[in-house]
């Protein structure tokens, strides 16, 4: 969950993918954050898409 203080609401929640943990998972998606960030994307939008490629990786990780 993304919690912005300064919005007051909560701009991002996920569920956890299906199945055995990937480790690593969590450093991966905090990396993509940082540079959703760095390439000038909002806080929601940087999260959004962080998700979404880490989600998509733990997915491929496990077919």
């Amino acid at each position: 969950t993304l919690s912005l203080r300064d919005a007051g609401r909560k701009a991002e929640e996920r569920r956890r993918e299906p199945g055995p943990g990937i480790r690593g998972s969590g450093c991966r998606l905090a990396s993509a954050l940082a540079a959703g960030l760095a390439r000038g994307r909002n806080p929601v939008q940087a999260a959004k898409e962080a998700g979404d490629w880490v989600a998509q990786r733990i997915r491929q990780a496990r077919a």
